[in-house]
């Protein structure tokens, strides 16, 4: 949920740093947004807990010697260049920097099962890399079954399975554009006929104007 840190309770329970050096810990992890590298320098939290600069730079070094973190700082030893996160407290693991997180591959199959039950499509079988990183984007607003709803509005749709205009049908690239999906979740495209006569960029259904080029991916 935006604006919430999500905090494991065993992070709390863990015995090797004190309250304070865990709430600082938090903090940083509120900070980061899901990067794993941030820049602060001690004055603010300080100022954010209430403490001296002096207890900030304690609570840094038990966070440190217990491999939570790390820090970039410079030759005189006063400047925190960086501030390099290596552990999880939603998920209490420790993740190195800069790599992955393992994805979710059952999620994928899922996607993939239910796109090659449209009509009319052809058939995947695996996912590029921007398309995984699409879909990640996706969920964080969607749910599997929203997709299952999109997959059920395109079979609705003669015009999304290309039987209006023959030059043009959607693809899976441009099913999972934010703005697209929510159209065609919304029901947008579903009931459109075939109408071969009709232009493919002022299509007319029960005689209003319901597309323009902006509706189209040409491949």
């Amino acid at each position: 949920m935006k604006g919430w840190t999500y905090i494991s309770d065993k992070f709390f329970a863990e015995s090797k740093a004190s309250l304070p050096a865990k709430l600082l810990y938090s903090k940083l992890f509120s900070l980061a947004n899901g990067a794993s590298e941030i820049s602060y320098p001690n004055s603010y939290f300080a100022k954010f807990m209430g403490k001296s600069e002096k207890s900030i730079k304690d609570y840094f070094k038990q966070l440190e010697e217990i491999g939570y973190l790390s820090r970039n700082i410079n030759e005189k030893g006063k400047t925190v260049r960086k501030i390099t996160l290596l552990f999880n407290i939603e998920t209490m693991s420790f993740e190195k920097p800069g790599n992955p997180k393992k994805e979710d591959s059952s999620q994928y199959a899922e996607v993939i099962k239910l796109w090659n039950g449209i009509e009319d499509f052809k058939n995947i079988t695996s996912l590029t890399l921007p398309q995984k990183e699409a879909l990640t984007e996706l969920f964080n607003n969607y749910s599997i079954k929203d997709f299952e709803t999109v997959v059920d509005n395109i079979n609705k749709s003669d015009f999304l399975r290309g039987h209006v205009n023959e030059n043009w049908q959607a693809s899976f690239g441009w099913v999972i554009k934010p703005e697209n999906f929510k159209k065609i979740l919304n029901g947008k495209y579903n009931q459109q006929k075939s109408d071969k006569h009709s232009h493919p960029h002022n299509h007319v259904v029960n005689g209003k104007k319901q597309l323009n080029k902006d509706d189209y991916e040409w491949r």
